[in-house]
């Protein structure tokens, strides 16, 4: 989401840093609203991931990609964009070792529809599904789709840029909005996860 982050100059001036030898540079700031930025360079390139701290759920996690880790928790299993996945063990379906403990699963919506209000509370992860059955990394994405009420939402202010969001929980799921939501929604969404590394770096 573009409204958490207008420039990189501004995350250089608020971010702690981090050293890792996958990376050149490794940059993180947690917002007062709860929304956190990991910025990851590496050569040329520089990836930025934004997660929401919400309420901890109990789960498990493993790095999938250099970026991805697959969460199970609350009966459900997805891939998700990480705040520090260079600190999760590598993982497959096939097995491997994960991380179980205390994290922080948000969704960010990209695209949100209107639902009636008899609309059923479901959540999919088609692509983390096909992941298992075909075991391609290359396939695995963070896009997932959800629908049902949306419930205790709450205006934040982003204290960096200033810009409103909202967050309501659906499914189970804190969702983050760029606009205020409606009461019963279908929504598509990637998946984010933040973990407990940045408490202890």
């Amino acid at each position: 989401m573009d409204i958490f982050l207008e420039t990189v100059d501004e995350l250089h001036e608020v971010a702690r840093s981090h050293e890792d030898p996958a990376f050149d540079e490794v940059l993180y700031h947690r917002d007062p609203s709860g929304i956190c930025i990991t910025g990851m360079a590496y050569e040329d390139e520089q990836t930025y991931v934004v997660t929401f701290r919400g309420s901890a759920q109990q789960g498990t996690i493993y790095r999938a990609t250099p970026f991805i880790g697959v969460v199970e928790t609350a009966g459900k299993r997805f891939a998700a964009l990480v705040d520090a996945p260079f600190s999760l063990p590598a993982g497959n379906p096939a097995g491997g070792e994960a991380l179980q403990g205390a994290l922080y699963p948000a969704l960010l919506a990209t695209h949100v529809e209107p639902a009636g209000h008899h609309v059923i509370a479901d959540f999919e992860a088609p692509d983390t599904e096909r992941f298992y059955s075909n075991y391609k990394p290359s396939m695995l994405t963070p896009r997932v789709r959800v629908t049902g009420e949306v419930k205790d939402v709450a205006k934040h202010v982003h204290e960096l840029t200033e810009n409103e969001f909202w967050v309501g929980h659906v499914a189970g799921f804190a969702v983050v909005f760029e606009e205020n939501p409606p009461a019963h929604a279908a929504i598509d969404a990637v998946a984010v996860c933040a973990t407990p590394f940045w408490d202890e770096a």
